[in-house]
């Protein structure tokens, strides 16, 4: 072959492997657009409890028989289904995979089922769970001077102070009018002390309409102007009630103060317990655990330790696998120690959940933290019964400190049967593995210990000094729940998802985002849903269910999400 000829080969064969190369970018964008990407858009199915839906499957419970039929009032040509019992399932088969999907639900509470929950299926089987709507009582019924305000995921009520007081003051003199009346029934007959307690009454709502009038018409005396400003500067805690919310005030530790020092528990304790510290900004977390495996027990015996923040976010997990001996054999091998060591929390509570058998020994702590207590339990083990696991040393009376208004004490071993001084009582120990109980004076106590070798819990914290104590819940808000009088506080903030009505109709929506929606493909592309009404059979209640809309939503292909897609791949 000729040189020239050569050469044109050459130059056939470049310019062929040039056409290959830059049509790879084309022939992965095309597969990209083809099988990657999908056409943006809605999917919308609407089940109508008449009519049904074609795309809606099993729209039943696992308890068909209290599943009541469709049915409707008389004279009504709006059709309902009955729901007696919980959950209840439906499925949802698509043509494609969606980003996100917007249940609707229209339906009837006159029994004031409490919550409504959206739940989707995941690929372990497990739902996830979106709240839908809330009824309270309480909130449903706040009087007028609670001003409502939300901002789509938080309701924020405020109380106006002026306008409470001048209606408490109208109050005062309707009690104060009829317990006169009272006093005097004797004097009057029965009829006309009616009579007067009516007249107090209507008296007393027409004031009270003259007020509302008043200061509905006026702006409203309130601290906040958005639930963002709340939540940005969160009053006293003593002004705050809580519901379905999990909200922490950034209050300090009062009369904390970082220590250069160490703090060192050096009192043998076994077995599973919880711990709380407090840390400030930018101050290092930092725990050594010294622990041993005393190997009394068959399997294998692990450290597992977790940490929590306040609100209850896991921000660490790790674990110390076994010794090497998983016999009950009784084997002591050497000390361990596990270091935990953080400097990126932010300041606050912080738990720590040392999770072991009984047959993990944590012989010393030693910890930058000079605030240290144990939450509901400590198993002191420093005693003559592990002299094999804790050598000589010298075996004292230990004392605890708690602020628990009962506490009870139990032990296994001859030996350790044992009288503990609570305070000024004393709480005797005669019999094993029985628990024995007393119930403080309040306030804090001391806990003494003569032979240890004993599990003593209680309602609140302990601690093994009384500088290290303090009360982790010294800035709890109080849960709507479990206060007496809701006017008693000035704040009220809550999650709380509202129906809206229509036509006597409510109306509740929840949206799910993509990695929670989850499509089982088998032939069909599906997404499993279900309703959760919690506590509906046991009381009783019933709710008629109208119509359920799903409307699945996917963002539009567009040349900027085809490069960030482009991108990321």
């Amino acid at each position: 072959m000729d040189s020239r000829r050569s050469k044109q080969v050459l130059t056939r064969a470049y310019n062929a492997m040039r056409v290959i190369i830059w049509s790879i970018p084309a022939i992965v964008f095309i597969g990209l657009i083809n099988y990657h990407f999908v056409p943006g858009g809605t999917f919308t199915i609407t089940y109508n409890v008449v009519k049904g839906a074609p795309e809606v499957s099993n729209f039943a419970a696992k308890e068909p028989d209290r599943l009541i039929g469709t049915n409707n009032t008389k004279g009504d040509t709006e059709y309902f289904q009955l729901i007696t019992t919980t959950p209840l399932y439906f499925d949802v088969t698509v043509p494609r995979p969606f980003e996100r999907a917007t249940v609707k639900l229209i339906y009837q509470n006159l029994d004031r089922q409490p919550s409504i929950d959206l739940g989707v299926r995941q690929p372990d089987g497990a739902y996830y769970y979106k709240k839908m709507a809330y009824y309270n009582d309480t909130l449903e019924t706040l009087p007028d001077y609670w001003i409502k305000m939300h901002d789509g995921v938080n309701v924020l009520w405020q109380k106006d102070t002026a306008y409470y007081e001048k209606t408490l003051e109208l109050l005062r003199w309707h009690d104060s009018q009829v317990d006169e009346i009272r006093k005097k029934a004797n004097d009057l007959d029965l009829s006309a002390a009616v009579d007067r307690i009516s007249d107090i009454k209507n008296k007393y709502e027409e004031l009270l309409q003259e007020i509302n009038k008043e200061y509905l018409n006026s702006l409203p005396n309130i601290q906040f102007s958005s639930v963002q400003e709340f939540l940005d500067n969160l009053p006293d805690k003593n002004r705050v009630i809580s519901f379905n919310k999990n909200i922490t005030t950034a209050l300090p530790l009062p009369g904390y103060k970082v220590s250069s020092e160490a703090t060192t528990i050096s009192t043998s304790i076994r077995g599973k317990h919880e711990l709380y510290t407090y840390i400030e900004q930018n101050e290092l977390l930092d725990f050594t655990f010294t622990i041993q495996d005393i190997n009394r027990h068959q399997g294998p015996d692990e450290f597992h330790i977790s940490l929590f923040s306040k609100d209850g976010q896991q921000v660490f997990d790790d674990r110390l696998f076994d010794d090497g001996e998983q016999n009950a054999a009784g084997t002591i091998n050497p000390d361990r120690q596990y270091h935990l060591s953080l400097d990126t929390l932010s300041s606050g509570i912080y738990k720590i959940v040392l999770d072991m058998p009984d047959d993990i020994f944590i012989k010393k702590i030693v910890t930058g933290q000079n605030r240290v207590v144990f939450k509901g339990n400590v198993y002191l083990a420093e005693s003559p019964e592990y002299k094999t696991v804790l050598g000589d040393r010298l075996f004292t009376t230990t004392t605890l400190y708690t602020n628990s208004k009962s506490i009870t004490a139990r032990t296994s071993h001859v030996n350790s049967l044992q009288t503990l001084r609570v305070g000024q009582e004393t709480v005797v120990i005669s019999e094993l593995h029985t628990p024995s109980s007393i119930v403080t004076a309040g306030g804090f106590t001391a806990v003494t210990s003569p032979k240890n070798d004993v599990y003593i819990s209680g309602d609140g914290f302990f601690s093994f000094s009384q500088s290290q104590f303090f009360d982790p819940t010294y800035n709890d808000i109080p849960n709507l729940n479990a206060v007496e009088n809701v006017n008693d506080y000035d704040f009220i903030i809550s999650e709380y998802p509202q129906p809206q009505e229509e036509d006597g109709w409510l109306v509740a929506e929840a949206r799910i985002e993509a990695p929670q929606l989850y499509f089982s493909k088998n032939g069909l592309t599906t997404v499993s849903f279900m309703f959760n009404l919690l506590g509906l059979p046991e009381n009783r209640r019933t709710l008629k269910v109208k119509e359920v809309t799903v409307t699945f939503e996917k963002t539009p292909l567009t040349f900027r999400r085809i490069s960030e897609k482009l991108k990321g791949l």
